[in-house]
């Protein structure tokens, strides 16, 4: 890799100036990360509308009127990361000159935001995977089929034109599926290491052993030429 995907801005987790870009006003802004990390931390109904002002340093009418409700703070949430993510996820594969390219950029996309704001991540997991019940209902299928649905195009594009053959009884679909499981399954990894870690010096080695250029490299070689090369293909 020529150039190095990495930033020196050290990642604190803040999306305030992203939130603030994207046309949302600058209170409304501090609302919703102080939201986001009381959900992330706590659960969406464990977090009262009263910790979520305390901790934006705000009163209550300023979030009913950004808002109407924590429902409201919560749903604008949702809205902004799945969207924010399908466009990056856009940009990358638009952006980039090969399939390698693409594949790389995907999972960079996930993996610096990891890096970035793991709060976020681990905000995201738990909608994903939490109980319904626990949180409002939003159609996290359409949010999340739009997604796998420009990573389905790029392979079926990359096959059609002959850049990639992938191998008998692989479709376009088992490709997709895989290719986010894997990056889903590596980032639900690290989190799980990181909050299991004893000390701040295991949570920066789990942060830069998995979090790296280098574990990116190993996960796209991995995606692409797979695990390894079998002396006798008799067994499968």
């Amino acid at each position: 890799m020529s150039e190095s995907l990495l930033s020196t801005e050290p990642p604190n987790g803040d999306l305030v100036p992203a939130f603030i870009e994207a046309g949302i006003p600058e209170m409304a802004a501090r609302i919703m990360q102080a939201a986001l990390e009381l959900f992330a931390r706590k659960g969406y109904a464990a977090t009262s509308v009263r910790e979520i002002v305390q901790e934006a340093n705000i009163t209550n009418p300023m979030l009913y009127y950004y808002f109407e409700s924590k429902e409201g703070v919560f749903l604008k949430l949702i809205d902004f990361l799945f969207s924010s993510m399908q466009t990056r996820i856009e940009t990358c594969i638009d952006g980039a000159k090969d399939l390698p390219a693409k594949v790389r950029a995907i999972a960079w996309a996930h993996i610096d935001g990891a890096r970035r704001a793991p709060l976020t991540l681990q905000f995201i997991y738990s909608v994903i995977f939490g109980p319904e019940q626990s949180r409002p209902t939003f159609n996290i299928i359409c949010s999340h089929e739009a997604m796998m649905a420009r990573v389905y195009k790029m392979f079926d594009e990359a096959i059609a034109s002959g850049e990639f053959e992938p191998h008998p009884g692989f479709t376009t679909l088992f490709l997709t599926e895989q290719l986010m499981g894997m990056i889903n399954n590596h980032l639900m990894h690290v989190l799980k290491l990181v909050e299991c870690a004893d000390s701040e010096e295991a949570q920066a080695y789990c942060t830069q052993n998995y979090l790296s250029e280098e574990a990116l490299d190993r996960l796209v070689y991995f995606f692409l030429a797979g695990a390894g090369k079998l002396e006798s293909k008799e067994s499968l």
